[in-house]
């Protein structure tokens, strides 16, 4: 296939970036939110941070692979040839 768009991204070194950034930054703020709030209970903390885990898991790791996949689209075009 050949595109005939001028000025369409494709670089390899921001797309690995940005899916590195997405994908790492949503796990920082997931899994760190869920330190955060289980710090803050106190005793209970470790009981917290397994119950909000297993809640959370999954979903954490589905939006890192969304944002993943977002980041590597957003900073291989930024980064490609212009």
């Amino acid at each position: 296939m050949k595109s005939n768009i001028r000025g369409e991204g494709g670089g390899l070194g921001g797309a690995t970036a940005g899916f590195y950034i997405g994908k790492y930054g949503t796990y920082a703020v997931g899994h760190g939110g869920i330190v955060i709030a289980s710090a803050m209970t106190g005793w209970g903390c470790v009981a917290t941070f397994i119950a909000l885990e297993g809640q959370c898991a999954a979903p954490i790791e589905m939006a890192s692979n969304i944002a993943a996949l977002a980041g590597g689209i957003a900073l291989g075009a930024a980064t490609g040839p212009v």
